[in-house]
């Protein structure tokens, strides 16, 4: 998970920690950060998605980046 993590964008990152470590809100997020409400949106849904092809491609043994 670590290594799938540190293959996200840095702010995509900031993102996620808020969201699931701090529970904070897409527009708490946005206020915070300086973003609109859709940008945090946006930027989690991708975020996620990318995580989930990661960790599936690394528990299915693939040694390649997904991306």
């Amino acid at each position: 998970l670590v290594k799938a993590i540190s293959q996200l964008n840095p702010v995509a990152v900031e993102m996620l920690v808020l969201r699931y470590e701090h529970n904070y809100s897409d527009a708490e997020i946005a206020k915070l950060i300086g973003k609109s409400r859709g940008v945090v949106a946006v930027t989690l849904y991708r975020a996620r998605a990318r995580l989930k092809k990661l960790l599936t491609a690394s528990s299915s043994g693939e040694n390649h980046e997904a991306k």
